[in-house]
């Protein structure tokens, strides 16, 4: 049963992309293409064939993005499919969505929280003046609160009166729950974030080009295409993939290549819009 989930959870991810790259891109036919080269790339089949719990972790940052992007295009129009209107009411319930999906992914893997700054300056971007609706933001940070605390509670139960087979450092004491939930066990693994600048540049080059291979060159190009085509997606898609390479070179764990699962989905969405921008000019 542990193995087939993490293939389900890719697959859920992987469909995901799929939509999200159509939306981005305006085409179906790359959307799918976005969609196997997501599965295709290395670290995503390596997780999606073994016993990997992060796979859950590539499946709900697919599924934030897709839900933001969508989130836009409700409130804002899509350009590239004019005749949708926007619709506030909707698009309401579909940023709802994405903060409940935001708040058991942080459950899942606190990787989720570097997500944070990037969501909020998107979600400025999209609609300047929702800070002036306290209401709907109250609700919005309810529905990313309740699925944090549930799943938190969950672990307590399984560490105590339903107890799990395999329960790791006691989260149903006070001590243990903080022991897990702040992640004390890896403070001491993020090294100088200012020391060897260049060592880390040339790492995260050769982790791209061992992930996207010939194409690793054009993610620039394609960061370039999506900030013109898609301004408000770069901001979410650029800051996270800053943040999250900036976190990754400081953390030195030994199976750091997991930790790259959603800018691999990023970069995937940048080369489908560039691929886009491409077919328009030769049309």
């Amino acid at each position: 049963r542990t193995n087939p989930l993490p293939g389900l959870f890719v697959a859920v991810g992987v469909a995901v992309t799929v939509d999200l790259a159509r939306r981005l891109s305006g085409s179906l036919i790359l959307g799918i293409v976005a969609g196997l080269a997501v599965a295709l790339t290395p670290i995503v089949w390596a997780i999606g064939t073994h016993a990997d719990p992060h796979s859950l972790h590539f499946a709900f940052v697919a599924l934030i993005l897709w839900l933001l992007v969508r989130w836009e295009h409700r409130r804002r129009g899509d350009p590239l499919e004019p005749a949708v209107r926007p619709a506030p009411g909707r698009a309401d319930r579909l940023l709802l969505a994405a903060a409940a999906i935001v708040g058991l992914s942080v459950g899942n893997h606190s990787l989720t929280l570097l997500l944070g700054p990037p969501i909020l300056a998107f979600v400025l971007a999209v609609e300047p003046g929702v800070l002036r609706r306290p209401r709907f933001v109250a609700a919005c940070i309810a529905a990313f609160a309740i699925p944090t605390i549930l799943v938190r509670f969950e672990m307590i139960l399984r560490a105590g009166w339903f107890r799990a087979p395999f329960v790791y450092a006691n989260p149903s004491t006070w001590d243990g729950f903080w022991y897990v939930t702040l992640g004390t066990q890896f403070h001491d693994w993020v090294s100088d974030p200012f020391g060897d600048i260049p060592g880390r540049i040339a790492a995260t080059v050769a982790m791209a080009a061992s992930q996207l291979g010939p194409l690793a060159p054009l993610v620039v190009v394609a960061l370039a295409v999506t900030i013109v085509r898609r301004p408000r997606y770069a901001l979410l898609s650029g800051l996270a993939m800053a943040i999250t390479l900036f976190f990754n070179s400081v953390y030195p764990d030994g199976a750091i290549d997991r930790y790259y699962l959603g800018p691999v989905v990023i970069a995937w969405t940048w080369l489908v819009i560039l691929a886009a921008t491409a077919v328009d000019v030769l049309a």
